[in-house]
């Protein structure tokens, strides 16, 4: 290859890659408007604000007789939203010791009808994954909204725990 190819190939490459990660295009936001105020966009952003995950050990009848994670839930979208699927990593220390005889990755589901606007709190039960009670709270990490369904059936994902969150 001669050099002009080379610098073609290469800033074919440049343009395309600043293409695709966002240098313009579609989106929202700015603009001269004069205002100091942001403007909504949805590029970038959840539609839920999720708390701090929380190990509880005890029971709470109707709920869990011995451990669970609980979590409160805001449908921060315009759409109301019918499913929920969330990810986590339990840890029984910071060593990052497995608790469970199996794995320590948690998938859960949430079929649940949470209207835009509305709040809720949730609990994840982990007598399934137990084989002894704990004496100390687990730790939650890599705790993420994994898949929202709303109720007209279109979806929100976060495939990879982008916006994940622990308990410590």
């Amino acid at each position: 290859m001669n050099k002009i190819s080379v610098r073609l190939i290469i800033t074919a490459l440049t343009v395309i890659m600043l293409a695709s990660c966002g240098g313009g295009g579609g989106g929202g936001g700015g603009g001269s408007s004069g205002s100091n105020n942001a403007q909504n966009s949805t590029a970038g952003h959840t539609p839920f604000i999720i708390s701090k995950p929380v190990c509880k050990i005890g029971a709470v009848p109707g709920l869990y007789d011995h451990c669970a994670v609980q979590f409160s839930f805001k449908n921060t979208s315009s759409k109301n939203m019918s499913h929920l699927r969330i990810s986590c990593m339990v840890y029984a220390n910071m060593e990052g010791n497995n608790p469970f005889m199996g794995t320590n990755h948690i998938l859960a589901d949430f079929p649940e009808n949470i209207a835009s606007g509305e709040t809720k709190m949730f609990t994840l039960d982990l007598e399934p994954y137990l084989y002894t009670i704990p004496t100390e709270p687990y730790l939650i990490d890599q705790f993420f909204v994994k898949q929202v369904t709303f109720s007209d059936g279109s979806t929100w994902k976060d495939l990879t725990g982008a916006y994940s969150v622990k308990s410590w």
